[in-house]
């Protein structure tokens, strides 16, 4: 879309780079309101839809991006690790969901940090094959029905139009998810 160079992409960018967390106990210099309201976010422990959707934004960036930026290869590193560690999807001292719609595939997107967000995470960095990544590799498996998958969610809010139903396969999920799970031809 050539927008990688954008004002608000650029500023977007700069945001994340001078005050997005990526580690428990660390301080940000993030002075506004609002962001912090939610428990986490920016305090003690790093809101992990935040991290989530910033590795993702990330991703998107570096691919339009002319460039590689080495503080966002340094930062995508950062966020990789720190969801890997929480097996993608899971806490780390219940073993349970993080969220409610963590593993519920959705499209299109909406807010919260879905199963699909973490294909094009997984995907995108080749993480397929990472051992901590296989607890969520066996939850795709569990959702894949040859090579194709359904809507497990439906966001419903005021103007949003879901483009599939949740009886058969969503010809967008199982598209995207086959492009952004095949082998990088790099």
């Amino acid at each position: 879309m050539g927008l990688v160079n954008s004002p608000e992409a650029i500023h977007a960018l700069n945001w994340i780079k001078k005050y997005q967390l990526f580690e428990r106990y660390q301080k940000t210099t993030w002075s506004g309101k609002g962001i912090g309201r939610h428990g986490g976010c920016l305090k003690g422990t790093p809101c992990y839809i935040g991290i989530g959707k910033t590795v993702r934004a990330l991703l998107t960036y570096q691919e339009f991006a002319d460039n590689q930026d080495p503080v966002v290869v340094n930062l995508l590193n950062q966020g990789l690790n720190y969801m890997l560690n929480h097996q993608l999807f899971l806490r780390r001292s219940t073993n349970q969901p993080i969220s409610p719609h963590i593993t519920d595939t959705m499209f299109p997107q909406n807010y919260c940090l879905s199963f699909t967000d973490l294909v094009y995470i997984v995907g995108k960095t080749q993480s397929q094959n990472k051992p901590l990544a296989q607890a969520f590799m066996k939850k795709l498996a569990e959702k894949e029905l040859s090579h194709q998958w359904k809507v497990d969610y439906i966001y419903r809010a005021q103007g949003y139009v879901p483009f599939d139903n949740r009886r058969r396969p969503s010809p967008w999920l199982s598209t995207l998810f086959n492009v952004w799970l095949a082998p990088s031809l790099c």
